[in-house]
């Protein structure tokens, strides 16, 4: 998943879409808030502002969907030491 600084939704793999039964196409473009999962959607935010506080680190956190457990990883893009994107990955732990 990539998220712009403003918390817009960038990218969603298909990978993303399997694991998290979000269907990219309606959520491109749109702000995070548009994610159907709730728990998901407050982990990912809390997960870009402190990839924006600490743009040098990997932040991390896990979350059950489904009766699964999975890892959150965030990393910051920075341009000139400003963070404009973030990459969320998701796998499970």
């Amino acid at each position: 998943l990539l998220v712009s600084k403003d918390s817009i939704i960038v990218s969603m793999n298909a990978a993303f879409e399997s694991l998290t039964g979000t269907q990219g196409h309606l959520v491109h473009g749109q702000s995070l808030a548009y994610l159907p999962d709730q728990a998901l959607q407050k982990n990912i935010v809390e997960l870009v502002r402190m990839a924006h506080d600490h743009t040098e680190q990997l932040h991390k956190d896990r979350l059950e969907i489904s009766g699964t457990l999975f890892s959150l990883q965030c990393q910051a893009i920075t341009v000139s030491g400003e963070a404009r994107y973030f990459l969320i990955g998701i796998s499970p732990a």
